[in-house]
């Protein structure tokens, strides 16, 4: 049975007719990404692979301990990035002196990115790190 048109903010047709039929579950708890959409177990196969492909590419998981100094003349601030991407802000930030302690980001294909573009690659969702495990920071980001 077709679902009639949704209004502005609902789920859209071709969704609700997935829904409908059985396709999909509807699961407002769980993030595309997380660690329970993929199945819960910590040692899911994407981060085996993740861990296979930091190994190949001597990755770090964390860049080194950052201590505060002048760089021309500016102070230097730590910052962490919670939602990374591929780094784009990162690169802003180091401009005016900022040091990265810490950078998360959900999905594998950015951290690959970012990783590539700076030697160390980002924590996965945000939501499952120990906020003790998070390094000293003046900025979030």
């Amino acid at each position: 049975m077709e679902v009639e048109a949704p209004l502005d903010g609902e789920i859209p047709i071709a969704i609700m007719n997935l829904l409908r039929d059985g396709t999909l579950i509807w699961r407002p708890e769980i993030r595309l990404g997380s660690r329970v959409c993929l199945g819960g177990d910590p040692e899911f196969q994407l981060q085996k692979k993740e861990k296979e492909w930091n190994k190949k590419n001597k990755v770090s998981m964390c860049p080194p301990e950052v201590t505060a100094s002048t760089i021309d003349g500016v102070p230097s601030f730590r910052y962490i990035e919670l939602f990374a991407g591929i780094g784009g802000f990162r690169l802003a930030l180091e401009k005016h002196g900022g040091k990265c302690v810490f950078a998360s980001e959900l999905t594998r294909e950015a951290r690959d990115v970012y990783a590539s573009n700076f030697g160390d690659r980002p924590h996965g969702d945000v939501t499952e790190i120990p906020c003790e495990s998070i390094p000293e920071h003046e900025v979030e980001t």
